[in-house]
């Protein structure tokens, strides 16, 4: 197993290869200043990595701040997740009309997208 990504995230060799379209990992890093209270901050980060057909590793990151401000209705907080993650897809693949499969893949935010078309 190769690390692809400093969030932790793992993957088989065979997943990071020759393509244009490399699975996108995104997950929610909580900052130093969090207190459990939603006071302080997290980030979302985007990051995808893939080999080049001579073999050179190439990495994307795209963060944003994330806030789930208190203002906001239990539906909108509950939304604010999956409207970060969309726009962090269309970030990294620079408005091209691909179709993407996100999933959630454990107990604390983090996504991993795939390209379907």
């Amino acid at each position: 197993m190769d690390s692809v990504s400093e969030l932790d995230v793992q993957a088989q060799e065979s997943i990071v290869s020759v393509t244009d379209s490399p699975a996108i990992f995104i997950s929610q890093v909580v900052t130093d200043d969090f207190d459990g209270d939603s006071k302080g901050g997290s980030k979302m980060v985007a990051k995808r990595s893939w080999r080049s057909e001579y073999g050179e590793v190439f990495t994307e990151i795209f963060e944003t701040a994330f806030t789930n401000d208190a203002a906001l209705t239990a539906c909108e907080r509950a939304e604010l997740p999956w409207r970060t993650v969309d726009y962090m897809i269309k970030s990294l693949i620079r408005g091209k009309d691909h179709k993407y499969a996100v999933s959630r893949t454990d107990g604390f935010p983090s996504w991993v997208a795939v390209r379907i078309e």
